[in-house]
C-alpha cells in the first residue's frame, strides 16, 4: 500500500506521530508536507497535492491534517474519485471505511490528541468497505462526479477511444506545454474560457458576409458573436471600426494590400533580416511577389530605426504604402513619426502591430491607432486569444476592407474562432489583464538585464516589448545550436537573424526570447534572471550533456511551481 500524506502547520506534529506510526508498520508513506511548523501556510496546496495523488491513482491510501480538518476535507473532496473523511471518534473512522471507502483519512490536529489520532488511524487500516447496499450509494457518487467533471475529459475520452493516435499527440503537446519554458516570442498560453470558447457548434456554420448581410440563412445568433467581438475590440482599441474576421495576420496584410493597392504598386517596410516580416514585402511572400517592396533598416551601430534615413527613403521611393511594425524589433515604434512621414509622400500608413497588440491594449505601448489608416495584429500572441487576426481602420475606409477580406481575399469566417476572440477580448478589458501586461514587459527588461551581466550582446541594448533578442555568436555557437540544444534541458526558443547577420536564416548568430507565456503563468523578474543564468550554463558549457540534464531537471522543478494546464492533463489521464 503506498500512502501520500501532508498537514499545514497547524497539523505538523500530529503528522509526524503518524509518519513514525506508518514506518513502524512498514507501510510506505510520501511526505508532501508541510516540513516545519515554522511560520503559516495555506492548507489548501497540502490537500491538493495528496488529493491529486490520490485521484491519479498514484496512491492508494492519502491522509491530511489541519487544525479542524474541514478545510483539507472540504478542498481533497473537490478531486475526482477522492472521498475523503473527516474523523473525531472510533465510530466515525470505522464509518468512513466501512460504509463510505473513504480513501482519504483527516484528522482535526488542534482537537485530538496524538495517541488517539494513532487509535483511530489503526481503526480505519483495520476496516474494509462492507458493499451491499453502500456500494449503490457509492456509485451514484461516482455517477455525480462523472455528471459535473469537466466537459474536455468526457470528450478527450471519446477522442482517444475512436483515434487514440490523435488523442496522444494533443496529450503530449498539453503535457509538453506544462513542463518546458516557453520563451518563443509569438506564443502565448489561452486561458481554458478562450479554449472552450472554440469548441462550439458554431464551426458548423457558413456565415459569409457580415452581421445582418449574409449570403446564408440561419445566422442570427454568429451575428450577435460577431458583433459582440468587433465591438469589445473597438472599445479596447479606441477604434472606429473593425473587422474580426481574417485568419491569420498575413492575411489582414493582404486584405490591406488588396483593397488599396494595384499591382507593381510600391510597399515599404523594415527589411526582413532587421526585424520585419514575411508579409511585408519578402520575396517568397505574396506581397513580394505581386508589389513592389523597397525597405529601411535599422541603424548599424544602434540596431534602432533611424527616422530620418525612413524619411530619406520615402521621398525617393514614394511608395503608397508604408509599413510600421516588426517580428523582432524589441523597441517602442513611434507611430506618429511615421504617420507624418506618410503624408509628407502621400502614403497610406500601416501599423502591423501583431506582436505588441496585447501590449497596446493595456497601455503599455504605443497605441498607431491614431495615426495609422490601418492597424493590422494577430490575437494569439500577447492578447492571448485564438489563432486569429483583426483589421482596425477608419471608418472611411471601413466598407473597402470589409469588402477586401470577404469576398476578396477569404471566404468563410471562422465563427467559433470568433466566439473565441470575442471572450479573449472580454479578458483583455479586465484590470488583471493591464498587471498582465506590465509584467510582460519588466520580465522582458529583467530578461536583457541579466544576459547583459552575463556578457551577451543585447540586440539594442534592451527592450520595450516581450522581446529580447540577443547575438549569440561571441560565444562561439549559433543561434541553430542554441535552439537545439536547450530544448533538451526544456527551454524553448527560436533561433533568429540579428540585423545585418552574416550567417544564413537557418542557423543564424541570434536567438529570439518572448516573455508572455512565461508571464502569463505567473513567473516574474527573479525567474526571468534564473533562467537567464540557466540559458548561459548550458552555452558556457559548449552543451554539455550533464549541464543540460541537470538545467531540464531545474526547468521541471520551476514548471511545477507554476503550473496552468495542471487540471487539464489530471482530466486526461494518462
Amino acid at each position: 500500500m503506498k500512502v501520500s500524506i501532508g498537514s499545514d502547520h497547524a497539523g505538523y506534529f500530529l503528522k509526524e506521530k503518524i509518519k513514525e506510526f506508518l514506518r513502524s508498520k512498514g507501510i510506505d508513506f510520501e511526505d508532501k508536507g508541510v516540513y516545519s511548523a515554522d511560520g503559516k501556510v495555506d492548507y489548501p496546496d497540502f490537500a491538493r497535492a495528496v488529493a491529486e495523488e490520490v485521484s491519479s491513482h498514484r496512491a492508494d491510501l492519502g491522509i491530511l491534517i489541519c487544525g479542524t480538518g474541514i478545510g483539507m476535507s472540504i478542498t481533497a473532496n473537490k478531486f475526482p474519485g477522492v472521498r475523503a473523511a473527516l474523523v473525531f471518534n472510533e465510530f466515525s473512522a470505522r464509518m468512513a471505511k466501512a460504509h463510505n471507502d473513504a480513501n482519504i483519512i483527516v484528522f482535526p490536529g488542534r482537537i485530538i490528541s496524538p495517541d488517539y489520532a494513532i487509535e483511530l488511524m489503526k481503526v480505519f487500516l483495520e476496516s474494509s468497505f462492507e458493499g451491499g447496499r453502500h456500494l449503490s450509494r457509492i456509485e451514484k457518487i461516482k455517477d455525480i462526479e462523472e455528471e459535473l467533471k469537466f466537459s474536455l475529459s468526457h470528450i478527450f475520452g471519446m477522442i482517444r477511444k475512436f483515434d487514440p493516435d490523435v488523442f496522444y499527440a494533443i496529450r503530449n503537446e498539453i503535457e509538453k506545454q506544462e513542463n518546458t519554458l516557453n520563451l518563443i516570442a509569438s506564443e502565448n498560453l489561452t486561458s481554458l474560457r478562450v479554449l472552450l470558447s472554440l469548441f462550439n457548434p458554431m464551426n458548423n456554420k457558413y456565415a459569409e458576409g457580415y452581421p445582418s448581410k449574409r449570403y446564408y440563412g440561419g445566422c442570427e445568433f454568429v451575428d450577435i458573436v460577431e458583433e459582440i467581438a468587433r465591438e469589445r475590440v473597438k472599445k479596447i482599441f479606441s477604434a472606429e471600426h473593425a473587422n474580426v474576421q481574417p485568419h491569420s495576420g498575413t492575411q489582414a496584410n493582404q486584405a490591406v494590400f488588396l483593397g488599396f493597392l494595384e499591382p507593381g504598386d510600391k510597399i515599404m517596410s523594415l527589411e526582413l533580416s532587421s526585424g520585419g516580416h514575411l508579409s511585408h514585402g519578402a520575396k517568397v511572400n505574396f506581397s513580394g511577389k505581386i508589389y513592389q517592396p523597397v525597405f529601411y533598416t535599422v541603424d548599424e551601430r544602434t540596431h534602432l530605426l533611424d527616422l530620418d534615413k525612413i524619411r530619406e527613403i520615402a521621398r525617393k521611393e514614394r511608395p503608397k504604402i508604408i509599413i510600421a511594425g516588426a517580428s523582432s524589433y524589441p523597441r517602442a515604434i513611434d507611430f506618429k513619426a511615421f504617420s507624418e512621414i506618410a503624408k509628407e509622400v502621400s502614403a497610406y500608413l500601416l501599423a502591423d502591430i501583431a506582436h505588441p497588440a496585447g501590449l497596446v491594449a493595456a497601455g503599455v505601448f504605443p497605441s498607431p491607432v491614431p495615426y495609422a489608416d490601418f492597424v493590422t495584429f494577430t490575437t494569439h500572441k500577447t492578447l492571448r486569444g485564438p489563432r486569429g487576426a483583426v483589421i482596425l481602420t477608419k471608418s472611411d475606409y471601413a466598407k473597402k476592407i470589409d469588402s477586401s477580406v470577404f469576398p476578396g481575399t477569404q471566404g468563410g469566417p471562422f465563427m467559433h474562432v470568433i466566439a473565441a476572440k470575442a471572450v479573449c477580448f472580454k479578458e483583455a478589458m479586465e484590470p488583471d489583464f493591464k498587471l498582465y501586461a506590465e509584467q510582460v514587459v519588466k520580465n522582458a527588461r529583467a530578461l536583457a538585464d541579466e544576459f547583459q551581466k552575463l556578457g551577451y550582446n543585447v540586440i539594442t541594448g534592451g527592450t520595450d516589448s516581450h522581446i529580447v533578442l540577443i547575438d549569440v555568436s561571441p560565444k562561439g555557437v549559433s543561434g541553430g545550436d542554441v535552439e537545439r540544444e536547450l530544448y533538451k534541458a526544456g527551454i524553448i526558443l527560436n533561433k533568429n537573424v540579428i540585423p545585418f547577420d552574416k550567417r544564413p536564416p537557418m542557423n543564424p548568430s541570434g536567438i529570439r526570447l518572448g516573455t508572455s507565456a512565461l508571464t502569463t503563468r505567473g513567473m516574474k523578474e527573479e525567474e526571468m534572471r534564473i533562467i537567464a543564468r540557466m540559458i548561459d550554463r548550458v552555452i558556457s558549457a559548449n552543451f554539455d550533456e550533464k549541464v543540460v540534464s541537470v538545467v531540464r531537471g531545474e526547468v521541471s522543478e520551476m514548471c511545477a511551481r507554476f503550473p496552468f494546464y495542471r487540471d487539464l492533463l489530471m482530466l486526461l489521464g494518462k
